[in-house]
């Protein structure tokens, strides 16, 4: 299933790093399983960020909505934890433009998000971070490196 594309250009699958064999071997997991179940905790990670709380009236919102009320640093870090799941994406095997796309999504969110209260309204609507865990899903569903999610995921 996994382990055996090629990484020519930017745009085709690439092989996923060495983290992935690591993890495998340090939780006596094969391959696959490793794969699933690090992109999973990129998925947590995403859902945690975009949409871990309920709130009346205006529907789930994330820590990255939350701390980005915080002028200037507050945006840079949720940007941080952003560029980790994107790290994590590129380690999976995301190809470069899958890479990049992500990157402009965060980039985007980051953009307007900066903007004084405008963007900590846009925050808690685009979520940048679970539209990248969409991306990321399908080409690993594409790839057969994950086995297909729910409908609509």
């Amino acid at each position: 299933m996994a382990g055996g594309k090629s990484a020519k250009g930017g745009g085709g699958s690439r092989v996923p790093s060495h983290r992935v064999r690591r993890y495998a071997a340090r939780h006596g997991l094969d391959y696959d399983q490793a794969m699933i179940r690090l992109f999973h905790a990129n998925e947590k990670a995403a859902r945690l960020l975009d949409s871990a709380v309920k709130l009346p009236l205006i529907g789930r919102v994330g820590f990255d909505a939350l701390i980005g009320l915080a002028p200037v640093a507050g945006d840079i870090v949720g940007k941080l934890f952003a560029l980790s799941i994107i790290a994590n994406a590129s380690q999976l095997g995301a190809p470069r433009r899958l890479v990049w796309r992500m990157i402009g999504n965060s980039a985007f969110d980051l953009a307007i998000g900066a903007i004084p209260v405008i963007g900590d309204a846009f925050d808690v609507f685009f979520r940048a971070n679970n539209r990248n865990i969409r991306l990321l899903r399908r080409h690993l569903e594409q790839e057969n490196l994950l086995p297909p999610g729910p409908p609509g995921s």
